[in-house]
């Protein structure tokens, strides 16, 4: 059997081979064809990936085979797990739509520009490297930018945001968003999940008018006062961290819904049930229903949390907000340029994924304190 460095190409050479063989018998237009165009064909007509997708879940017993973790045992419904290449279900899920969304993009958008978004060098270290260089206002000093199909600029955009099926038959729609748009929707994209649901974001959603209070306290300099936090000291192995990749696809299930039941049960952990005890505020807090599911992907993918800090930060900020205006900060319609306002609080105090728990419940619960006091005094 081969050995791959790279998990995708396995990926994709279990796609192209047997996992292919099995799909050309539930889908027509891929049994017209030889099989070695049948998954070139699926990644380049959007219409056949999502009967692809379709197929999958309706003949899930035919696929079962491909299934297997690293020890060759049978995933069952965890699509969270990791199989035998390294990667969940839902995270090859993921692959796929962005493998035919870029396709998508670059055959629509030929057009060559400068690429202007991000050198090399922040390309390879991704989106938490670039927000941090963007805040000290660091620009890179090598050669003018190259030009790239405008397609591949937007794709590199958007593909932070691209992990679900149901995001296959969007694609167009995603494609006559600007660089600009994309930047500003930014990971609500996630919990748009019809054309008419993107078009009424892109037009623009004002914060309901008691979340202004909480915006103001959010996007405050970061040196008022609001302590710093000191270096943490790791409190886990990070050796046994999950990067944030599983984290991300543990908290959020293939159709894009934040699964609170884990975020409870981190709850439950030694260090967050010290940190909810340590104050009288959130000792009783719960888990907030209407988290969403690009609040998560920030938290995880910007902030670099892991799903106990999570829980703790969202039942804190849930025991100093309340239930009206948590929403508009961590919701499914929040503005995500309110929580990046968050993040880059959280860092620039100190926070990392090593951080105790209680420190950073002490930290949310600080620096939400004078919302707190005006919301109670409005009740």
């Amino acid at each position: 059997m081969p050995n791959f460095e790279d998990p995708i190409d396995e990926i994709r050479l279990n796609l192209q081979g047997p996992v292919m063989r099995v799909m050309r018998n539930l889908v027509p237009e891929l049994a017209a064809v030889h099989h070695n165009q049948a998954y070139d064909l699926a990644l380049d007509d959007l219409r056949i990936l999502k009967q692809c997708f379709q197929a999958f879940h309706d003949h899930h017993d035919q696929f079962l085979p491909f299934l297997i973790d690293t020890a060759k045992r049978p995933i069952g419904d965890d699509h969270d797990m990791p199989l035998y290449c390294g990667r969940s279900l839902n995270q090859v899920a993921g692959i796929v739509v962005r493998s035919a969304a870029r396709r998508y993009f670059r055959r629509r958008l030929p057009t060559m520009v400068s690429n202007v978004r991000r050198s090399a060098a922040l390309e390879r270290r991704g989106m938490m490297m670039e927000l941090m260089e963007s805040f000290k206002g660091s620009q890179p000093t090598s050669a003018p930018p190259k030009q790239i199909p405008e397609g591949e600029a937007l794709y590199r955009e958007i593909a932070d945001y691209l992990h679900f099926d149901w995001q296959v038959p969007l694609v167009p729609a995603y494609s006559k968003l600007n660089v600009t748009q994309i930047r500003r929707l930014g990971s609500s994209i996630m919990e748009l999940r019809d054309e008419q649901s993107l078009k009424a974001a892109v037009a623009g959603k004002p914060l309901i008018d008691q979340a202004q209070d909480v915006v103001k306290v959010v996007e405050a300099p970061a040196n008022d006062s609001v302590p710093r936090v000191e270096e943490a000291r790791p409190v886990f192995d990070p050796s046994m961290l999950s990067e944030p990749e599983l984290i991300l696809a543990r908290l959020i299930d293939h159709e894009g819904v934040v699964r609170i039941s884990i975020l409870a049960d981190a709850l439950g952990r030694p260090h967050a049930r010290a940190a909810l005890a340590a104050n009288p505020i959130r000792r009783n807090a719960i888990i907030p229903p209407d988290v969403g599911a690009g609040a998560i992907a920030i938290l995880v993918k910007l902030m670099d949390l892991r799903d106990e800090q999570i829980a703790v930060l969202l039942v804190t900020a849930y025991a100093m907000l309340g239930r009206d205006i948590f929403p508009t900060v961590f919701g499914s319609s929040a503005n995500p340029a309110t929580l990046r306002q968050l993040v880059e609080r959280s860092r620039a105090a100190g926070i990392t994924r090593y951080t105790e728990p209680k420190v950073l419940a002490d930290f949310i619960e600080s620096m939400f304190a004078k919302a707190r006091a005006k919301i109670l005094k409005v009740a």
